[in-house]
């Protein structure tokens, strides 16, 4: 019986999996979970900053699969970074500022219609935002990072940056119109490359 650890991205929750968990042949975990035994290996999915979470965390792995992930969202190179640090201040300022509009135009901006989950702290949102303008070592393991490339939060200049050089690392763009909610969106598709790619 295989067994998965799933993380989400910033200013999701865990039901942005509803859709992809009923996919998966094993036992489900979420990030935190109290019941995850650290001796055991997992196959992990993180979306987003999730993909982050779970690279960095102390969690073993057989296979890390990351949904639009990233591990320096601010890019290496000083063109990108001056181009979306920016960007991310900016976040940063509107979540301090009014945590549920701010929540709200990030949604949109990521396709993804749904309702603003009240229980979401706006310290940890901060502590993740800040999060993101560092840059983080890939942890090793067989890694496959899946994107589109109509994502407007972690485009496929962002990927292509992080992972391009990294030969432990299989890059897929898929020509979905979805933008920053493949997991939620596209299940299927997402749960048969994860098959294919664990095999």
């Amino acid at each position: 019986m295989k067994n998965y650890v799933l993380a989400h991205g910033f200013g999701f929750t865990d039901n942005y999996w509803q859709h992809l968990v009923p996919l998966l042949d094993g036992n489900i975990y979420y990030l935190g979970d109290e019941t995850i035994d650290p001796s055991r290996k997992y196959i992990a999915i993180g979306h987003s900053l999730g993909f982050l979470k779970l690279n960095y965390s102390t969690l073993q792995f057989s296979h890390l699969i990351g949904l639009q992930g990233f591990l320096n969202f601010c890019g290496h190179c000083d063109a990108l970074r001056k181009i979306i640090e920016p960007n991310l201040d900016s976040m940063i300022q509107d979540v301090e500022t009014d945590t549920p509009k701010a929540l709200e135009k990030f949604y949109r901006s990521c396709g993804y219609l749904t309702r603003i989950p009240e229980s979401l702290s706006k310290k940890i949102l901060l502590s993740e935002l800040k999060m993101m303008k560092k840059n983080y070592s890939h942890c090793g393991v067989p890694t496959m990072i899946i994107g589109t490339y109509e994502d407007k939060i972690v485009p496929k200049i962002i990927i292509d940056d992080n992972f391009s050089a990294m030969a432990n690392v299989t890059v897929k763009i898929l020509n979905l119109n979805i933008n920053h909610t493949l997991g939620f969106h596209s299940p299927k598709i997402v749960a048969h490359e994860i098959e294919s790619f664990i095999k």
